[in-house]
């Protein structure tokens, strides 16, 4: 595995150093507009990737959110399996439960939800 990681860490500076070479040596462009295009490039990747597997952009989200928000320390994370079935409860209702258990939990989760929760029209507070 390291050696793979090696490898590929290598191929990317060289096609790096190789891009950079191109385009400052032989297209005579600026430093500014180097970083201008490897800024697009690198967020045009990013919009690709997020496209294709969106799933990761949304935990990513949660995390930020919830880290952000509250003080959260995570108790007995080993005791959840990283594959095969496994019950999450949490010890009260909220709306925010959810959000606190995707964003915690380090696999992805499947949600059962309260019927009367997914009816329920949108309002200001979450409790209201």
């Amino acid at each position: 595995m390291i050696a793979t990681n090696n490898f590929f860490n290598t191929a990317g500076l060289l096609l790096a150093s190789a891009s950079l070479w191109t385009l400052h040596d032989k297209l005579h462009l600026s430093p500014d507009k180097l970083i201008l295009i490897f800024g697009f490039v690198t967020l045009l990747v990013t919009v690709y990737i997020v496209t294709v597997v969106p799933d990761f952009l949304t935990r990513f989200v949660l995390w930020m959110v919830t880290h952000t928000l509250y003080k959260v320390r995570i108790v007995g994370q080993e005791n959840v399996p990283f594959r095969g079935p496994a019950l999450l409860v949490s010890n009260h209702m909220s709306l925010v439960d959810g959000f606190l258990i995707g964003a915690c939990v380090q696999r992805f989760i499947r949600f059962m939800v309260w019927k009367v929760f997914t009816r329920r029209k949108p309002s200001i507070g979450l409790y209201a």
